[in-house]
């Protein structure tokens, strides 16, 4: 089981041609019936995860990302980074924002060996070293600070047939701080239970269950006295995410919530407007302009 950089899902969008994409949040107006668009705002806060702010991306002819810049409401940047890649991975990443970057090294098999992160002054303010196993799978991960001393370690376990069935993560004491199980039916994953150590006594627990194509369709999270518990269903169409039912219960209180989104989408079946539904009530639009590379240039670069 190789380890390589992973690289960022992309709500379905077929990165392979696109070159930028523009995208706007608006809050949702309800006008006798006709969903328009109101004032920018921000982003959208929920607790599931989606690209759900104002931002521009760039990508290359590869579909790597290679500009991604995150804007308020008022159109100020609040991050901006620069990827650079070599043989299609990804050798460093620049935070325009803050003057500071991270560089990536692999060895001669192509799998991540370290990352390295850079203050604005160029100083050494984190790093992470990646070892393998004989069948290439990694195994070991240990991240160290600015002074050079150890401050986590994650290992990672597999079966006979190198599926990674645990992983464990462990602080500078020594101590256990997460613990990951990973369950499988015909080499495809299906379930991952993690625990987390809140001290040294109460623990989270966070259930994961996931659909033949990999992607979430159910969440459990509560902590061990089961004073707070959330879960959590997702539903999808076709490659598109189109509803989350929340559930949240704290002693005796139970309370709900549901999200659906609808989309239209462009000849080339990528998404450029969403709108997301808080338990019926329209509250958000998400704007997207999508440009793509012509034929023209993909014919150069096969030229050159």
């Amino acid at each position: 089981m190789k380890n390589t950089l992973q690289t960022e899902k992309q709500n379905s969008l077929q990165v392979t041609k696109i070159k930028s994409i523009n995208q706007k949040v608006y809050k949702a107006m309800e006008n006798f019936g006709d969903i328009i668009l109101g004032e920018n705002i921000e982003k959208i806060y929920e607790i599931y995860n989606t690209e759900n702010n104002n931002s521009y991306e760039e990508y290359d002819l590869n579909g790597n990302k290679i500009k991604n810049i995150i804007f308020d409401e008022f159109n100020n940047i609040k991050l901006s980074k620069t990827y650079l890649y070599i043989n299609n991975l990804l050798v460093e990443e620049i935070y325009d924002t803050y003057n500071s970057k991270v560089n990536y090294e692999y060895n001669s098999k192509g799998n991540l060996q370290s990352i390295t992160k850079y203050d604005s002054e160029n100083q050494l303010d984190d790093k992470q070293t990646f070892k393998y196993n004989e069948n290439d799978s990694l195994f070991e991960i240990n991240e160290y600070s600015s002074d050079g001393l150890l401050y986590q370690k994650t290992k990672h376990f597999y079966d006979s047939e190198d599926l990674l069935i645990k992983k464990e993560i462990y602080n500078k004491e020594g101590y256990r701080i997460f613990l990951h199980v990973f369950e499988y039916q015909k080499n495809q994953i299906v379930k991952v239970k993690k625990s987390k150590a809140l001290t040294r006594y109460d623990l989270e627990y966070n259930v994961v269950e996931y659909d033949v194509k990999g992607e979430i369709v159910y969440e459990y999270i509560g902590d061990e006295p089961n004073k707070e518990i959330y879960l959590q269903y997702y539903y999808y169409n076709l490659d598109f995410f189109i509803e989350l039912l929340m559930t949240r219960r704290w002693s005796n209180i139970v309370d709900s919530d549901k999200i659906t989104f609808d989309y239209e989408t462009d000849e080339n079946k990528n998404w450029i407007k969403r709108i997301h539904y808080r338990n019926d009530v329209p509250i958000a639009v998400t704007v997207r302009e999508i440009e793509y590379f012509t034929e023209t240039t993909k014919e150069q670069k096969l030229v050159c």
